[in-house]
Parts: C-alpha cells; sequence; structure tokens
C-alpha cells in the first residue's frame, strides 16, 4: 500500500466514515414487517430499538432468513444467492418475495450483542472491532449509548477504494 493511502485511511475517524441519520427497527415488529422495511429501505440490517427508546439489538437479512422456514433461503444457499444488485448495490427484489411463514418478533431473532464504536475511533479501530467479532455493521454511539451512525463493511470498502490511487 502506497504511504499516501496509508495516510489517508489512518487519518479517518468513525464520525467521518458514519451514515447518520441511521434508519432502526421495533422489537416488537413482525418479521414479515421487517422484511419488507429492509426491501422498502434497500437494508441489510437495522439495530433494534426497545418501546422505551433503548438500544436492544441489532438484526439483519441473515437473521431473517434464518427464521424463515424455507430451506431455499437456507444461510447455505444464501451465501450463494446475490441478494444485490451488483450495479446498484441495491437489494434485489428476492428478499421482498420470501414467504415469511412464521409469527415471530424482531425481539425472537435480533441479536442481542451490541457491538459499538465512539465516534472519534479511528478506522483502525473500527475494523478491528469489526474483523474481531465478524460483523458487517457497526453502530457509531455517544456516552451515553445513543447512536449517532452505522459504518458498514461496504462503507469500509468504498473509503479504500475512494483513496486507492487510480490508474489509466
Amino acid at each position: 500500500m502506497s504511504e499516501s493511502l496509508d495516510n489517508t485511511l489512518y487519518s479517518v475517524s468513525a464520525r467521518q466514515l458514519m451514515t447518520p441519520d441511521v434508519l432502526s427497527v421495533s422489537e416488537g415488529w413482525s418479521v414479515t414487517e421487517l422484511a419488507s422495511f429492509f426491501a422498502e429501505y434497500t437494508l441489510s440490517g437495522a439495530p433494534v430499538i426497545s418501546r422505551s427508546g433503548d438500544l436492544v439489538g441489532v438484526v439483519s437479512i441473515t437473521d431473517i432468513l434464518r427464521y424463515t422456514n424455507n430451506p431455499q433461503y437456507s444461510t447455505e444457499i444464501m451465501s450463494q444467492q446475490s441478494f444485490y444488485n451488483t450495479n446498484s448495490g441495491k437489494l434485489s427484489s428476492e428478499i421482498d418475495n420470501l414467504k415469511i411463514r412464521s409469527e415471530r418478533k424482531v425481539s425472537d431473532i435480533m441479536t442481542r450483542k451490541i457491538i459499538s464504536v465512539d465516534a472519534e475511533d479511528s478506522l483502525t479501530e473500527v475494523a478491528g472491532m469489526m474483523s474481531r467479532n465478524n460483523i458487517h455493521r457497526i453502530f457509531v454511539t455517544t456516552e451515553e449509548d445513543q447512536i449517532i451512525g452505522i459504518i458498514s463493511s461496504m462503507d469500509l470498502i468504498r473509503l479504500i477504494y475512494q483513496a486507492a490511487p487510480k490508474t489509466a
């Protein structure tokens, strides 16, 4: 990696990389409502908020697919299928076509372990946390655990691509 690329990447903070105005979901939503929300907003995951407004977990497309009771969408097959339109980065209509045969709520399928970083944490700290925890998104929070942003693995890839020297 070139020295200028190294310097560019190391100087980036979580605040500079994060997407503010994070869309969240309610722990009381049905899995069907969640799938529709993800399809409508082309999301692959979101923070889960309790009825009292507290951050209580994270939920993703993988969680939905794991609980659809539809072998066609098992996680093994899912890893081979493209749920994204490779040209636009948006979710394909596949997720919108899922037939959810479950009365499960978001609270039943979400991951309760919340992994977050501080807004001033470096890119190295953010990438390290994501790598060590095998996660595709991480929340940027205040000292009071309020979400002020989200960073996805695609945000990291986009930054590396934008910082890399372009060849003719």
